[in-house]
């Protein structure tokens, strides 16, 4: 919040983020912050998602569709098609 490093601070600007059309990260900007104030959750996050995952990987084959578009995701895009990725979940034998 600190006016020194921002424009506006308190104001809700996402344009600030843009730069000729590439997404653009300033070095100090930390959205989970660091050391003490760090954001509580996300170590549980980190553990969720690597439980979540690994369950997934270990009852189930997946693969992509017969014929399926291969994805091509741009290196620091943010937005997706609506319906990006198609596959199909086999149970393990």
């Amino acid at each position: 919040m600190s006016t020194s490093l921002w424009e506006e601070p308190e104001k809700f600007e996402p344009k600030r983020f843009l730069s000729n059309g590439r997404l653009l990260k300033p070095e100090h900007f930390i959205p989970f912050g660091v050391g003490n104030r760090s954001c509580m959750g996300y170590k549980l996050v980190q553990f969720v998602a690597f439980a979540a995952v690994g369950n997934l990987l270990k009852e189930f084959d997946i693969s992509p569709i017969n014929g399926a578009a291969e994805i091509k995701v741009p290196v620091g895009s943010l937005a997706l098609s609506e319906d990006p990725y198609q596959f199909v979940f086999s149970l393990r034998n």
